[in-house]
């Protein structure tokens, strides 16, 4: 009888480590994903998206075989040319977008924060409200020349003419989450944060675990 118990205690005890192991884990791995609005704006103004938006124009028109996306839909790809006739036959231009939506990607790993540029989407947003806004260009931020842009180029250091400041630095969630009013997070990990479902409280927790990872405070 009492090896019989001895069992069911060490059955026990090691069923309370392995939850124990398993909860550690899964409190040490995490992974998530968002969704901000930011203006189409010059670095003077606040944001490097127009020298962004300029940029990848430019690489885009030197290979003109490169295809792109007009809509996040991903309905049919087009040159860059073939999108700018678009465009203009509707009296817009590449350069008309004033609003582009980023999308990332956030993984948490033994205490390591990383955090990918998953997507942009450039739009113009038309003054007032009840007005839809108007797709300009879909781009997958993982293709090698859009990656190469956010990671290799940037605009000049204000401080420093010598020294560029990298956009995807720049463009980093929670230097746009914290520092720009004018900034919307619409997306929380899948969950539509404008949907009236989510709460204002709810609103700001998610966002919160996210610069919490990012700053390393879990």
């Amino acid at each position: 009888m009492i090896n019989k118990f001895a069992k069911i205690g060490s059955f026990l005890a090691a069923l309370l480590l392995l939850v124990g192991v398993f909860s550690t884990a899964q409190a040490q791995m995490w992974q998530s994903s968002a969704k901000v609005i930011v203006p189409v704006a010059d670095i003077e103004d606040g944001y490097p998206t127009r020298a962004l938006l300029d940029t990848l124009i430019s690489r885009f028109q030197s290979v003109d075989s490169l295809k792109v996306y007009r809509t996040s839909d991903k309905e049919e790809k087009v040159s860059i040319s073939e999108l700018e006739s678009e465009l203009i036959d509707q009296g817009f231009a590449l350069s008309s977008a004033n609003s582009v939506q980023i999308g990332y990607k956030f993984r948490y790993n033994q205490g390591n924060f990383s955090e990918t540029i998953t997507d942009l989407y450039f739009v113009y947003r038309p003054q007032g409200t009840g007005q839809e806004d108007i797709p300009i260009m879909y781009l997958d931020a993982q293709r090698p020349i859009v990656k190469s842009v956010l990671e290799n180029s940037g605009t000049q250091n204000q401080s420093n003419p010598f020294l560029t400041n990298i956009f995807a630095d720049q463009l980093a969630f929670a230097r746009i989450a914290r520092t720009k009013e004018d900034a919307t997070v619409v997306q929380v990990a899948g969950r539509d944060l404008r949907s009236e479902d989510v709460s204002a409280r709810e609103k700001r927790q998610l966002v919160q675990r996210i610069l919490d990872m990012a700053y390393g405070r879990m």
